[in-house]
């Protein structure tokens, strides 16, 4: 199972994804992930993921809920993404 998972990585646009989220301000302190959070938001939204922005405690350090439900042949899939 993990081999068939592996096999399912696009490399190129691992990395590219990580390369754009470290090109994206977000120094702690003072905290400002808001940033990555609608990056995040806008690349989850189109892997069709349904998404929850948390902005408890502070608007500036959103917390992503992200739900893929499953469809009989793949089961769901919760990403929980805080700063």
């Amino acid at each position: 199972m993990k081999k068939q998972l592996i096999s399912l990585i696009n490399k190129s646009r691992l990395v590219s994804t990580v390369q754009d989220l470290v090109r994206i301000p977000s120094v702690n302190p003072p905290g400002n992930e808001k940033p990555v959070t609608e990056y995040l938001y806008q690349l989850l939204n189109k892997w069709g993921f349904e998404i929850d922005i948390i902005n408890d405690p502070s608007p500036h350090r959103p917390q992503i809920l992200a739900k893929l439900p499953g469809n009989g042949e793949r089961p769901p899939l919760i990403l929980y993404i805080t700063p």
